[in-house]
C-alpha cells in the first residue's frame, strides 16, 4: 500500500513535526507499506533526516499560505495513494486562523475525490476552554468558534477514521457525532530504550514544550530561587520554544528573569537528543493550565522513566497515581507546586518510585498505536477494492 502522509515533518520546528516523523517510522513496520509519501511544510535549511527508500518527502506546503490546499490536493492527485493520512490540530497549517481554516478542507475535499482518509486529531475546541489557552484576542476566538465550530468538525468527522488518544475526547466526540467513526489510541510512538536510573547526585528540574500560551514559566521561575536554598546545586532546565501564537516569549520572560542563576536553556530539542535531555532529569515538571490532548511530555517522561509533577488539570488529573509515576498540584498554586518539587527532590526514593511506574507504563503500551493503525489501512483498502 501506499500512504500519503499531510503533517509537518522533521527537521522542521512547527507544532506535531517530531510527532509527525515519529508516525512515518512507524508505518514503515507495516508489512503491507510499500511506500510513504510525506507532504510536509517547507523549511529553508537542514537536510532530511528520515532516509529510507520507502519514503519520499515532498515539502509543498507552507505555514500561514492561503494556497495548502490546493497544493496538498494536487499533491495528492500526483502520487495516486491507497490511503491519506492527516496529523491534525488547529494549528497545523499555521497560527494564521484563515489558512488553518482553509487547509482543514482538505480532508473533506479528497474524501469526495474518493480517497480513504484516517485522521489523527489532537485537539478540537468543542473540549477546550479557550479562556485558558492564554490566546490572545481569546474572546474574539471564542465568539468565531462558537459559529465556525460546527463546520470545522464537519470537514473533520467525514474522514473514514479518526483516532483521538485522550478518552475524554472519544467520549465527547461520539456524544456529540454519533456517526463519526472515531477511535481511541494509545500515544506509544517513541522506542522505548532500556532503563537507567535517576542521578541521585544531581538536583535537575526539567521543564518540556511550547511556552507562552497555556504553558507558562513564570510559576516555575517564581518558586526557583526558594528550591536553590534547599538545595544549591539544583539547575532548572527549560527545553523547547515560544508558541506560535506568542513568538516572542521565551526571549521576553529569560530577560526578565535574567538574574536568577542555575537556569539553563537549552532550545528545541531535536527527537535524537530526547533521551539524555530526559536522563538527565531528576523529575519532569509543568505548569500547564489545560491540555489541549494527549500529552505528549507525559510520554517521553514514561519513556525515559522519569517522575512526573503536573496541575490537576483534564487528562493529568485523570491518571491513577498508582500507576503511574506522577504527582499533582492545585494548577496556578505555586506553594503547593513548591512543595511538591521539594518532595520529590528530598527523597531519593520517590524518585526512583516515580521513575520505575511511569517507565512501567510505557513498556506496557508500546506498539499499540502502530498496530491500531495497521488495521484500520487494511480494512479500508479491502473494503475500496469490494467497491472497485
Amino acid at each position: 500500500m501506499r500512504i500519503i502522509a499531510i503533517t509537518t515533518f522533521s527537521p522542521s520546528r512547527n507544532v506535531l513535526s517530531s510527532f509527525g516523523y515519529q508516525c512515518i517510522k512507524g508505518f514503515l513496520k507495516i508489512p503491507e507499506v510499500r511506500e510513504v509519501v510525506v507532504l510536509g511544510d517547507k523549511i529553508f535549511q537542514g537536510d532530511e533526516i528520515l532516509k529510507n527508500e520507502k519514503v519520499v518527502v515532498d515539502r509543498c506546503w507552507e505555514p500561514n499560505s492561503l494556497l495548502n490546499l490546493i497544493a496538498i490536493v494536487y499533491k495528492v492527485i500526483c502520487y495516486s495513494p491507497d490511503i491519506v493520512w492527516v496529523n491534525f490540530q488547529y494549528t497545523l497549517f499555521g497560527p494564521s486562523f484563515l489558512s488553518a481554516f482553509l487547509g482543514l478542507f482538505s480532508i473533506p475535499l479528497l474524501r469526495l475525490m474518493g480517497y480513504p482518509v484516517v485522521t489523527v486529531l489532537h485537539n478540537y475546541y468543542g473540549a477546550i476552554d479557550i479562556s485558558k489557552l492564554g490566546i490572545r484576542r481569546d474572546k474574539i476566538i471564542k465568539c468565531l468558534m462558537k459559529i465556525l465550530d460546527p463546520i470545522i468538525m464537519w470537514a473533520i468527522v467525514g474522514s473514514n477514521k479518526i483516532f483521538v488518544m485522550t478518552k475524554e475526547y472519544l467520549c465527547d466526540l461520539k456524544n456529540r457525532y454519533p456517526f463519526a467513526n472515531v477511535e481511541f489510541a494509545e500515544q506509544d510512538l517513541w522506542d522505548v530504550p532500556g532503563y537507567r536510573q535517576v542521578n541521585h547526585n544531581t538536583k535537575n528540574i526539567l521543564t518540556f514544550g511550547y511556552f507562552g500560551t497555556y504553558k507558562k514559566l513564570e510559576p516555575l521561575l517564581d518558586v526557583f530561587p526558594k528550591i536553590q536554598v534547599a538545595f544549591p546545586i539544583s539547575k532548572l532546565i527549560i527545553a523547547g520554544q515560544s508558541h506560535p501564537q506568542t513568538p516572542n516569549y521565551l526571549d521576553n520572560v529569560l530577560l526578565q528573569y535574567s538574574a536568577t542563576t542555575g537556569v539553563l536553556y537549552k532550545g528545541y530539542i531535536q527527537n535524537n537528543d530526547l533521551d539524555k535531555l530526559f536522563w538527565d532529569a531528576n523529575v519532569v515538571v509543568l505548569t500547564n493550565s489545560v491540555v489541549t490532548g494527549s500529552s505528549t511530555v507525559l510520554r517521553f517522561a514514561s519513556c525515559f522513566g522519569r517522575g512526573i509533577i503536573t496541575p490537576s488539570v483534564d487528562e493529568y488529573d485523570g491518571l491513577d497515581e498508582g500507576l503511574w509515576g506522577v504527582k499533582k498540584y492545585i494548577e496556578g498554586d505555586r506553594e503547593q507546586l513548591l512543595e511538591n518539587i521539594l518532595t520529590v527532590l528530598s527523597s531519593t526514593d520517590l524518585q526512583m518510585s516515580l521513575s520505575q511506574k511511569n517507565y512501567k507504563q510505557a513498556v506496557l503500551g508500546e506498539g499499540l498505536f502502530i498496530s491500531a493503525h495497521g488495521k484500520v489501512f487494511r480494512e479500508l483498502i479491502s473494503a475500496r477494492q469490494k467497491n472497485i
